[in-house]
């Protein structure tokens, strides 16, 4: 679990900013939003 763990972060820690970006831009912000809902049910 650890491994994966650490593998999660680092996306976390890159994705987040690029969501948060979009998110200001209004960009693609449905595909976002619907994005965040799929990680947050394998979460």
């Amino acid at each position: 679990m650890n491994d994966i763990q650490a593998v999660l972060t680092v996306c976390t820690v890159l994705v987040v900013p690029y969501i948060v970006q979009a998110i200001k831009t209004k960009a693609m912000t449905g595909n976002v939003a619907r994005w965040i809902a799929t990680m947050h049910r394998r979460g």
